[in-house]
């Protein structure tokens, strides 16, 4: 019987330090691929949210409101994009990749749509080379369809 500690025969230490520098970058990777996912979870829930808040205030500023007269759409599709813009922008995200398309009479003629599209870069992309054959930037897109509600105030 061998007295005190057994030490392991020099070839069984090597294959250990083989295997941890095999997994360890795996486990490495797996790490980052779950923030990265995480966080394009995050940015499409985000985006979403976009998307609805410019439709219900584009429904809800017509631009055949009285109250906006002549540039009255020009004005709703400005308030309608300052308010995707500001959904982003409170969720720390950068509104400047940000578009928005407003659509009046789709799917209805008492409707209107909006989408919004964000391209989002993900922290620890394909360029970092940690995520290789990931892209760096995805494209996120949020549809909302919203009523028209319109103004009986000037009747």
């Amino acid at each position: 019987m061998p007295r005190g500690r057994e030490r392991r025969p020099f070839a069984q230490r090597g294959s250990a330090v083989a295997e941890t520098a095999i997994a360890l970058p795996l486990a490495i990777g797996l790490v980052f691929a779950t923030f990265a996912v995480a966080w394009a979870a995050t940015a499409k829930a985000v985006v979403m949210a976009a998307a609805r808040d410019a439709a219900r205030v584009y429904a809800a500023h017509t631009w055949d409101d009285p109250r906006y007269g002549a540039q009255g759409r020009g004005r709703a599709v400005a308030e309608a994009t300052a308010r995707a813009q500001d959904a982003l922008r409170l969720a720390g995200f950068n509104p400047g990749s940000l578009q928005v398309t407003l659509r009046h009479g789709a799917p209805g003629p008492e409707y209107v749509t909006a989408e919004v599209t964000y391209l989002l870069n993900l922290p620890f992309g394909g360029a970092a080379g940690i995520l290789r054959g990931v892209s760096p930037t995805w494209n996120l897109t949020g549809r909302a369809v919203a009523r028209l509600e319109r103004q009986e105030l000037f009747r």
